[in-house]
């Protein structure tokens, strides 16, 4: 298996906390699916993150059953295609099947060999296309275009992972791509602001040795992206998604 090194650090301690709610009484959400990428590694590290920061625990089951509802509405509504920006160890291709609908996701190659792998593994059939690269520098669309994404199908696409972390340039270039390219699509992602959990993992990472993906680099542009949101917008606290602008 991977080591925490090599994929993402942000996508194993967002799947170890997605993990815990399975051994709750009553969870919010059943993924069945994520023991499949985690490991004592992963364990500690996100033990780490969150005796800093117990929060961030909550935030993100919250946002994941938000996400679960908001996909379970699209597909109702007769959505054929799911696309998965910055997927991760996302496992809604497994947990939200549909023989209607085609999923893609779209990460680094260490994290999709990783899925790969642990799926053919386990012997579970996703019938996902995981696509290898990066949406920013290889260019999203390209990446779409190469592996079989019909541009002309209704598509929902979820862009829960890394928003947060990406100077705001990279927000509206991704957007505005997709508006040129995909005839008829929705976008469903976090609110535009950095949430405290969000630096707090971005500054822990450095130290236990994980990798963050450039995740950094979406700091410096909190105030202009706060900014970009209107003279009167105020950051309130926990919600579904993060902390959202008003």
């Amino acid at each position: 298996m991977s080591t925490i090194k090599d994929v993402s650090g942000t996508a194993f301690v967002v799947a170890e906390y997605r993990a815990e709610e399975n051994r709750e009484p009553t969870p919010i959400y059943d993924d069945p699916a994520v023991g499949l990428f985690l490991s004592d590694a992963s364990r500690q590290a996100a033990e780490r993150i969150a005796s800093r920061f117990p929060a961030v625990k909550d935030m993100v089951k919250i946002r994941t059953r938000y996400f679960d509802d908001m996909l379970d509405a699209q597909i109702a509504g007769g959505i054929n295609q799911v696309v998965i920006l910055g997927a991760g160890l996302d496992t809604r291709a497994v947990r939200k099947q549909s023989a209607a609908v085609r999923y893609f996701e779209i990460d680094d190659p260490a994290t999709m060999e990783l899925k790969r792998r642990c799926y053919a593994d386990a012997r579970i059939d996703t019938g996902v296309t995981l696509i290898s690269g990066n949406y920013l520098t290889d260019g999203l669309i390209d990446l779409l275009r190469a592996n079989g994404f019909e541009f002309g199908v209704l598509t929902y696409l979820i862009w829960e992972g890394n928003v947060m972390y990406m100077p705001l340039a990279n927000d509206k270039h991704t957007m505005l791509e997709l508006k040129r390219h995909v005839k008829r699509f929705r976008l469903w992602r976090p609110a535009r602001t950095y949430s405290p959990a969000s630096l707090l993992m971005c500054r822990c990472f450095t130290p236990i040795g994980v990798a963050t993906q450039g995740a950094a680099c979406g700091v410096p542009a909190i105030r202009p992206a706060a900014g970009a949101c209107g003279p009167h917008s105020r950051v309130r606290s926990w919600s579904r998604s993060d902390l959202e602008v008003i």
